[in-house]
């Protein structure tokens, strides 16, 4: 369904947020079958850009939204700050970073209305709230 991805500005926040985002690979990025959600999609992507000592990538929350039409991926950059993670507790972490995806996938599913590409609407909500929940209750 949501395939992740991540660039990190340094050692200490690749080691803080990197397990969250393979639950989140783990939780999301399953078997299913992508037309069963979409016409023509192939992947939903969502990026972790997460600033750390070495980079900052600025700002927050959804950017970037781009529908890339050659390989019928629709991604969004999903931008974190160092206060975000740095000195946190797992459970701040985890409540930001669910929040946070909830907001980027909103993005992509309303790109994907405006694109006529949505099918089954009410299966991808359905199923993106069973895998959120999940990643919640960890």
């Amino acid at each position: 369904m949501i395939d992740f991805g991540a660039q990190m500005g340094s050692m200490e926040c690749q080691k803080i947020v990197s397990p969250y985002k393979r639950e989140l690979l783990e939780i999301f990025s399953g078997n299913e079958d992508m037309n069963g959600y979409f016409i023509n999609l192939v992947k939903l992507l969502i990026v972790f850009r997460v600033s750390g000592k070495n980079k900052n990538f600025g700002g927050e929350g959804p950017d970037c939204l781009e529908f890339i039409k050659s390989e019928k991926i629709l991604g969004i950059d999903l931008l974190i700050p160092q206060e975000r993670w740095k000195n946190q507790a797992p459970a701040n972490i985890r409540k930001y970073l669910s929040e946070s995806v909830r907001e980027c996938f909103s993005q992509l599913v309303k790109k994907a209305q405006d694109l006529g590409e949505v099918r089954d609407e009410e299966k991808l909500l359905l199923d993106f709230e069973k895998g959120i929940v999940k990643f919640e209750k960890r």
